[in-house]
């Protein structure tokens, strides 16, 4: 007969997230670009659609920051950035910001097609957020 082996009453999880600060500093040197504006949407009525691009430069912050930047730390911060509902609040805040100065009338984005992605030899951040809001 075997004999069991002890087990550990404890188990560790160690999980990775962007600090408040770390959001605020990446949006605060991102660069913008918007376009887009009203245009007829699916129903007959008046729409918008344009997209909103973010670039983040790590180099840009690499005094303000502890790690050095990296691919590696590109890859990661994307990935956390893609998952993380503050972030998505941020952009979807940015995206009407942006509709309603370029439709020259507030504009209520509902859903957005967001896509964060690293680009790994510039260590920059890429983020589009496409609207099309009817």
């Amino acid at each position: 007969m075997a004999t069991a082996a002890t087990i550990p009453l404890v188990e560790r999880e160690v999980r990775e997230r962007l600090g408040e600060a770390a959001i605020e500093l990446l949006f605060e040197h991102a660069r913008v670009f918007a376009e887009g504006g009203p245009a007829r949407g699916p129903t007959g009525g008046q729409a918008f659609f344009g997209s909103v691009m973010m670039t983040i430069e790590l180099d840009a912050v690499a005094s303000l920051i502890r790690e050095a930047p990296s691919a590696e730390l590109t890859a990661r911060l994307a990935a956390l950035m893609e998952r993380d509902a503050r972030v998505r609040t941020r952009l979807r805040a940015l995206a009407e910001t942006e509709a309603g100065r370029l439709a020259g009338a507030k504009v209520r984005v509902h859903s957005a097609d967001v896509r964060v992605r690293a680009d790994h030899d510039a260590r920059r951040i890429l983020i589009d957020v496409d609207i099309g809001e009817g």
